[in-house]
């Protein structure tokens, strides 16, 4: 299991629904950031996956779009910053699993900015993804 950042305009990453930057949006933003191209590899799969051309220690740093926010897997600080700046242009807030906030720097805001891979998250969070997820699975 990884760690996933969001770009959502709710309160919480899994009510993106309810406030969502829509795929249109994304699109046009991609179409019009140079740094940002479609995943060819899951172009048939995932339209929305996008490919960072920035520096990070991932080798293919992506984004993608789902529900009503943008996410990435186990994005390092390069890509956060980024990430921030897409947040900012759709009036929105990149946080993580738990709901942490990412300041403009990648980092944690009032806290570590640093996820171990054995992380775990409290019980309420793991309801909350599992329900979301299965909510998710159930209406594809």
């Amino acid at each position: 299991m990884g760690y996933d950042f969001h770009i959502t305009r709710a309160e919480s990453w899994i009510d993106s629904e309810a406030t969502p930057i829509r795929r249109d949006e994304w699109f046009e933003f991609a179409a019009a950031d140079p740094e940002l191209s479609v995943d060819e590899t899951n172009a048939s799969t995932d339209p929305t996956m996008m490919i960072w051309s920035g520096t990070d220690e991932n080798p293919e740093p992506w984004i993608a779009w789902e529900n009503g926010r943008l996410y990435s897997k186990n994005a390092e600080r390069a890509l956060r910053i980024k990430m921030h700046s897409i947040a900012m242009h759709f009036g929105a807030r990149l946080v993580g699993d738990d709901d942490e906030e990412y300041n403009a720097a990648g980092a944690q805001i009032g806290g570590s900015d640093t996820k171990s891979s054995d992380w775990k998250p409290d019980p309420l969070t793991r309801f909350r993804y599992w329900l979301f997820r299965m909510r998710r699975n159930l209406f594809r």
